[in-house]
């Protein structure tokens, strides 16, 4: 079923979520990892509490999953308690700030904090992407790139200097192990 975010398994005691960003640097989806788990960890202590959860009406949430695959971290998000438009820092910095108590006490709290602000200075992984489209405009540069970016042997360092690798072809099979 397409249309999730986020479930409960049905066949395991786990929570099932749909990937929100391509995953180019490994840190990333460990990134994403920790902050699935302390966004899961953060809502089961409210619902203990007794807490109700915020009834964000799915047009609102529609809106926010398309202006942070329009915009990424480039643009405004959506906040997650105001509704409305912010920075990508803002925004960051709210989830960052409703799921610290659960970082701190599973130990990933340095490491999403460092995490967090590799990306809001480097980007995501679509970042990435879109840049390297950007050098020539043709889609097989963006699939070469990411390869080359998930196979660290497959590129070189780009003497252009605008901190995108450059990268050599390889046979497929070379390439993806």
């Amino acid at each position: 079923n397409p249309d999730f975010d986020a479930r409960l398994s049905a066949r395991h005691p786990t929570v099932e979520i749909r990937v929100s960003d391509v995953c180019l640097d490994p840190r990333d989806t460990v990134l994403l990892a920790a902050l699935v788990r302390a966004l899961v960890e953060t809502a089961a202590r409210e619902w203990e509490a007794g807490m109700e959860p915020d009834m964000v009406p799915a047009i609102v949430l529609r809106q926010g999953v398309w202006m942070a695959s329009r915009w990424g971290v480039r643009g405004e998000l959506l906040h997650p308690v105001t509704h409305r438009p912010d920075t990508a820092r803002n925004v960051i910095s709210a989830l960052h700030d409703h799921v610290r108590d659960a970082l701190n006490e599973s130990g990933d709290a340095d490491y999403v904090e460092e995490s967090l602000e590799r990306i809001l200075s480097n980007g995501t992984g679509a970042t990435r992407q879109r840049q390297s489209y950007e050098l020539n405009g043709r889609l097989a540069d963006v699939v070469a790139h990411a390869i080359g970016l998930t196979h660290q042997e497959s590129f070189d360092d780009n003497p252009s200097g605008n901190g995108l690798p450059r990268w050599t072809w390889k046979p497929l099979a070379e390439a993806v192990v």
